[in-house]
């Protein structure tokens, strides 16, 4: 019998001096670790005694031996706040974010690959016992870990972040790495909700104060949206001898929805000529992408 394991030739001679009777059969095996690739085994019978039909003295079998591991790596948001991610979902700060990292083996020999992961802008690394090396915690340090696959087997590891208060990013931007294989689908890109908070302030009777005379000075902090600012506040800041500011609703609000405002109303009577300037400022805890109005005077 003639073994070929991917390439390599075993040889082996089964009972050479073997007589056999009338329906006696004759078994050959050889054991032997299969390589990769292609294996077959011909076996060739024969004999001293005359022999009217040799055509089927030879038989062939083939088979596929051990293929090479063959990786490929998925990225997945999988939960927020432990729950499945919702439908049309925005993330907001304080969020918790958990992503699934599969690595699939399809092929016949185990393998493994070292999976990178960047904390994401925005965020910061608080998973707990999922294998990431030491150092991973503030957005941008690295973390790694090494992923052994069984030959046709799936593994699986979760990576956990939380998004940060105040937001600093329109969208979080979570990517992995593998070092052996393909990686499709690695970078995970998710929106944030946001805010964009504007400040304004009007004095009357007129911006020339008057000895005397009352100003009223009206700052108003509106969200242009397009999401509910959260903790949205409006601070006034005046002169001396300005009274204390009343704010409708009372700041911080802890919802204002997209449209709406906080309304602070100060006055003040000059008792000498001069400038009295009171200037405005608002925030709020989403992502606000055009922080140039927040203030004004």
């Amino acid at each position: 019998m003639v073994i070929s394991n991917g390439g390599t030739t075993i040889n082996a001679t089964c009972d050479a001096a073997k007589t056999l009777a009338v329906s006696e059969t004759l078994s050959c095996s050889v054991t032997f670790t299969a390589a990769q690739g292609d294996i077959s085994a011909t076996i060739n019978a024969a004999t001293q005694s005359y022999e009217s039909n040799t055509a089927n003295n030879t038989d062939t079998k083939s088979t596929v031996g051990n293929t090479p591991a063959s990786l490929a790596t998925t990225n997945v948001l999988t939960l927020v706040n432990g729950s499945p991610v919702p439908a049309g979902y925005l993330a907001k700060p304080g969020d918790v974010l958990t992503y699934t990292v599969s690595v699939t083996n399809s092929g016949g020999t185990a393998g493994s690959t070292e999976v990178g992961q960047t904390v994401p802008a925005g965020t910061t690394y608080t998973g707990t016992g999922q294998g990431w090396g030491a150092g991973c915690t503030a957005a941008g340090t690295q973390c790694a870990q090494t992923v052994a696959v069984g030959a046709g087997q799936t593994s699986t590891l979760q990576y956990t972040v939380t998004v940060a208060s105040p937001g600093n990013t329109a969208t979080i931007v979570d990517t992995v790495t593998s070092s052996v294989g393909t990686c499709t689908t690695c970078q995970v890109s998710t929106d944030t909700q946001h805010a964009d908070m504007q400040a304004t302030v009007t004095v009357t009777p007129g911006t020339t104060s008057t000895t005397g005379v009352e100003l009223t000075y009206t700052a108003v902090c509106k969200n242009n949206g397009p999401q509910s600012a959260i903790n949205a506040t409006c601070v006034v800041t005046a002169p001396a001898g300005a009274s204390a500011a009343i704010c409708t609703p009372t700041s911080p609000a802890a919802s204002l929805a997209s449209g709406e405002s906080i309304t602070c109303v100060t006055k003040l009577t000059p008792s000498t000529a001069g400038d009295y300037a009171v200037s405005v400022a608002t925030s709020n805890t989403l992502y606000d992408a055009s922080t140039g109005n927040n203030s004004a005077t």
